[in-house]
């Protein structure tokens, strides 16, 4: 199972100076294997201490590998200075409480090891999963109709995901058959998601709800 960090980059402070002539100006650099580098922004002429106040989203495969590295430079017209860096790893940060924002400074050590200051990271997991929802067909619907036969059709959808529609069943009236499959991927915090499904009556005006249902995520995934 995949899962998302979420790294807010705070502050720092106690930074040693790697220039000699002038205020540093500190920025915070984050990254996992396999994904892209974030940077904030420089806190310009912030010298010994910084403040950031950004967050990033890291899409996490390999749970028991992979690491987070954060690390403090002095933003350089030349080039970019090393202050500091220091590493976290992702089975570490599953440690912290799902779903929750855990806030601490980490001590970041520069080139040889010496302590060079610290930087405030505010860090959240939550798990990520993957659905597959097949849509075979609906049985004694009411109808919405007087006149005609009705004309089914499914809404799937998993807020804020896209919603998925199946294929109109014309005069399928109380029974629909469908057959049709659909995957919601990147589901973010299974917990709090929900699965709902409306059967709708296609119709030239406006098309009507003939019924609702919704399950918790969670409990699809007791099923295998």
């Amino acid at each position: 199972m995949s899962i998302v960090i979420q790294v807010k980059a705070k502050c720092a402070k106690h930074l040693k100076s790697v220039t000699t002539l002038s205020n540093q100006d500190p920025f915070c650099v984050l990254y996992i294997e396999a994904t892209a580098i974030k940077k904030t922004k420089t806190h310009t002429d912030g010298n010994s201490k910084a403040l950031w106040e950004e967050r990033f989203d890291f899409e996490v495969k390999d749970t028991e590998n992979d690491t987070l590295t954060y690390g403090v430079y002095d933003d350089n017209f030349g080039k970019d200075v090393l202050i500091g860096k220091g590493c976290l790893t992702v089975a570490n940060i599953q440690n912290f409480p799902v779903n929750t924002d855990v806030t601490e400074w980490y001590t970041i050590q520069g080139k040889d090891g010496e302590d060079m200051g610290q930087v405030e990271l505010e860090i959240k997991w939550q798990n990520m999963v993957e659905i597959y929802v097949k849509a075979n067909g609906a049985k004694d619907l009411k109808s919405t109709e007087t006149f005609t036969k009705q004309d089914p059709y499914l809404k799937l959808f998993i807020n804020p995901k896209p919603i998925h529609k199946t294929h109109v069943h014309e005069n399928g009236d109380t029974e629909a058959e469908w057959g049709e499959s659909f995957t919601f991927r990147d589901i973010i915090d299974p917990s709090s998601a929900t699965l709902y499904m409306e059967v709708m009556n296609k119709n030239s005006m406006s098309d009507k709800l003939i019924g609702s249902s919704s399950v918790q995520v969670t409990n699809l995934l007791c099923h295998p």
